[in-house]
């Protein structure tokens, strides 16, 4: 179950690290990738990312409880 919930974590984390890179700050931190994606869905999804950092700590919280409740 713990490496499952880190999975998914990691995937959110990427996708912060992916929005951050192709449309953070001004014209993104990897300016080559500054509005680049245009593959439909994904672009939709990929600038929703501030949607992964809620998931990534929900699921953090869920981590520290699971391993707190445990003892």
């Amino acid at each position: 179950m713990f490496h499952t919930i880190t999975g998914l974590r990691a995937f959110a984390a990427l996708w912060v690290v992916l929005l951050h890179t192709c449309y953070g700050a001004y014209n993104g931190y990897l300016p080559g990738f500054n509005g680049k994606i245009r593959w439909g869905g994904i672009e939709n999804f990929v600038q929703n990312g501030t949607l992964a950092v809620d998931i990534f700590l929900w699921l953090a919280v869920l981590l520290l409880r699971m391993r707190t409740d445990k003892k």
